[in-house]
């Protein structure tokens, strides 16, 4: 029997009470803790931790259990819902200890980015994790940064925009998306490198090789930023390069099916899908 917590965002009406309602649909022993976002524990013994809210809720849960042994299983109650598997309604019909042991579990791949400073010769310490991405940009809004790019130690280009994300598959339905980046398939390990709001030249993502080290530098005057799943943030300063690269740590989600479904509930969140086949 799996040990279960349940998380729920309360700053979304109504997450509270259908993590009420889903205590009801556990044996006690399997149940190990119910709490809002603010109270997770920082560090989540469960083997599935049931996140109610959007995605932005379970991305700040995902920053708790990387690289451990619990699945997240996600119930959305927000606004896409891309990284979630059920809604509330299936959520309270079809969870209880039977339906979670006869899930399975996808890994999705996490960045890592490490900020270093060019006059001192200190080791790169990758410290900032993304789930989603990595964004890199100018620090203020609505100003174009220009920004520096090498992949594998090689120069690529100059991108003239407000921002350049790194993004992971999983980013690729969020930030990246908006930009008109493409959709990489949920359990891919390649790397998608999308400017934002390119002002000049090429404004297409570009999808590299999961082994890809991509370094990124703002040449612009004026402040600049890092921001990782927009979680953890810093300042630039005009001797810094940032460093971005596959992580080797992971998060682990639960789903129904080692189906199709990513790319069809896309689809019909955007009104593309309305053959009933």
């Amino acid at each position: 029997m799996s040990s279960i917590g349940i998380v729920y965002n309360n700053l979304i009406e109504g997450t509270e009470k259908v993590a009420k309602d889903l205590t009801e649909k556990f044996q006690s022993a399997s149940l190990d803790f119910v709490c809002d976002l603010e109270n997770l524990p920082k560090k989540c013994d469960v083997n599935v931790l049931i996140v109610i809210g959007g995605d932005g809720t379970i991305l700040a849960a995902a920053h708790r259990v990387y690289n451990s042994e619990t699945s997240i299983l996600g119930v959305n109650m927000g606004t896409l819902g891309f990284m979630t598997e059920l809604n509330v309604k299936e959520a309270l019909l079809n969870i209880n200890d039977d339906f979670i042991e006869h899930t399975h579990i996808e890994e999705r791949s996490m960045l890592e980015a490490a900020i270093v400073d060019l006059s001192t010769e200190k080791a790169p310490n990758f410290s900032f994790l993304a789930l989603n991405e990595i964004v890199v940009g100018s620090g203020s809004v609505a100003k174009m940064a220009r920004i520096e790019v090498k992949v594998d130690d090689q120069w690529l280009t100059e991108y003239r925009s407000d921002s350049v994300i790194v993004s992971t598959a999983t980013g690729s339905t969020g930030y990246s998306l908006s930009a008109g980046g493409p959709i990489l398939y949920p359990t891919s390990s390649d790397i998608l490198l999308q400017p934002v709001a390119a002002h000049l030249g090429f404004g297409s993502g570009l999808i590299l090789p999961s082994n890809s080290l991509v370094e990124l530098k703002v040449i612009s005057n004026g402040s600049a930023a890092i921001s990782a799943d927009g979680i953890l943030t810093s300042k630039l300063t005009k001797d810094n390069i940032v460093l971005a690269k596959l992580s080797n740590k992971n998060v682990k989600f639960l789903r129904r099916s080692k189906s199709f479904n990513s790319y069809r509930n896309i689809m019909k969140f955007f009104g593309m899908n309305d053959s009933s086949n």
